[in-house]
């Protein structure tokens, strides 16, 4: 390991004096000495390894702020190693860079798909070094500060409730404007990328893959844009339903398959039993949320070699969907707060996987303005099952609906409904 460097340049402290490490994995030493004396007048503080275990073992005893990974390495490849720092949730935030000599398009896809938020091909451009570790170092630095930002809220909600809900309401406001102010230029930023993305395979290598991790990271805002924007529509009642004839058979099976990648690159098994032909009237898009949010959340807290199940099924005058895992379980002491607004699970936060505590709010809101219902069962340490159930049939014209109006049109205000929590993706 090198020493630190006296003299260290801006670009490696930050304005609150954070100085980063960054840990460079090759099994070639000279590749590591060059990289080294690459990132040294920068005054980053540099660690180093020869091999994939040797760099798990030092992730585990001292996380670095940065990775930078060789692909072409015995026992344990890059994308190997990339896989396994990312499915343990208190090393997924560490951001890494690929650094191979591959320069194919379908071994720069497998580095993202591994994990991996960025690459560099040899020989290495130091212009280029620097400028790729100093945007990742920045986006970190603020991924931290926000992490650290929330664990002081979550602490002066347990000391000052009465304080907190004023300063909630000022919270719930900003996040509902900045929602809504982000909604427009973020849906015209994915539409030109969907028409980029329509061109990929005709475009050069590293245009194609640049666009790919775009999309990705533009999908990721987009989500949560849109449960900020649901929970907001939720507490104001506000919440529109448009209903229709709804294949939720098919829409499982989607849902199941877009999950397919993330699963793979999480070594989490899935399986399904999916009744088909099952026909609801409900709204699509919302009832889609929660399948991907039970789903997503499912696979969120079960770790590598564990499992999540998906069962559809028809029972009496209503359909039965139920996400179970073998992921790290529920608290009993927790399980009354779970369908809260930014409620955390004491183990969530011990074991530092990220989440807002949104998800299973949300997801309750859409299935009780459905007439549906939602509970949970859960051990800690064996896994959690999710049980939704909706009515086959609308609520009779005559008959009032949960938000106690009456009649059920193809479009339905949501109102007077308790707050919920969000799907599966951030439930604890």
């Amino acid at each position: 390991m090198t020493t630190p460097k006296t003299a260290v340049s801006k670009s490696a402290v930050s304005k609150t004096g954070w100085r980063a490490t960054i840990l460079i994995v090759d099994d070639e030493q000279q590749n590591r000495r060059l990289l080294e004396a690459l990132l040294g007048p920068e005054g980053y503080v540099t660690r180093t390894a020869s091999g994939g275990k040797e760099a798990l073992a030092s992730i585990a005893d001292d996380p670095p702020d940065l990775i930078l990974l060789d692909v072409m390495m015995p026992e344990m490849d890059g994308r190997q190693v990339a896989s396994a720092i990312k499915a343990n949730p208190a090393t997924s935030n560490i951001p890494i860079i690929i650094v191979t000599a591959q320069s194919g398009r379908e071994a720069r896809l497998a580095a993202l798909e591994a994990g991996a938020e960025d690459f560099l091909t040899k020989p290495i451009d130091r212009a280029e070094l620097w400028l790729r570790v100093r945007n990742l170092l920045r986006l970190k630095e603020l991924s931290d500060l926000l992490e650290n930002q929330r664990a002081i809220l979550e602490s002066e909600v347990q000391a000052r409730t009465a304080e907190l809900r004023s300063a909630l309401v000022v919270k719930d406001t900003f996040v509902a404007l900045v929602s809504h102010e982000l909604r427009t230029p973020l849906t015209s930023i994915i539409g030109y990328l969907e028409l980029a993305m329509d061109e990929v395979e005709g475009l050069p290598g590293p245009i194609g893959v640049h666009l790919i991790a775009l999309a990705r990271n533009a999908d990721r805002l987009q989500v949560l844009v849109t449960d900020l924007l649901a929970v907001d529509q939720a507490e104001r009642a506000t919440m529109r339903l448009v209903l229709k004839s709804t294949d939720i058979s098919s829409l499982a099976r989607q849902s199941l398959e877009d999950l397919a990648l993330r699963a793979k690159a999480a070594h989490v098994s899935i399986s399904s039993d999916i009744e088909p032909g099952i026909t609801i009237n409900a709204d699509s898009s919302r009832i889609r949320q929660v399948v991907d949010n039970l789903l997503s959340n499912a696979l969120k807290y079960t770790p590598p070699t564990g499992g999540v199940a998906l069962v559809l099924k028809r029972a009496a005058d209503h359909v039965v969907l139920e996400v179970s895992d073998t992921g790290i379980g529920i608290h009993a002491e927790d399980l009354p707060g779970l369908f809260t607004k930014f409620f955390r699970a004491r183990n969530a936060i011990d074991r530092a996987i990220p989440g807002i505590g949104l998800g299973l709010m949300i997801t309750r809101t859409i299935v009780e303005a459905h007439d549906g219902t939602i509970e949970v069962h859960s051990q800690e340490n064996v896994g959690t099952s999710m049980r939704v159930c909706l009515p086959l049939q609308p609520t009779a014209p005559d008959a009032p609906s949960r938000d106690g109006a009456h009649g059920l049109h193809s479009t339905r205000d949501v109102g007077d409904i308790a707050p919920m929590s969000t799907p599966g993706r951030d439930r604890r």
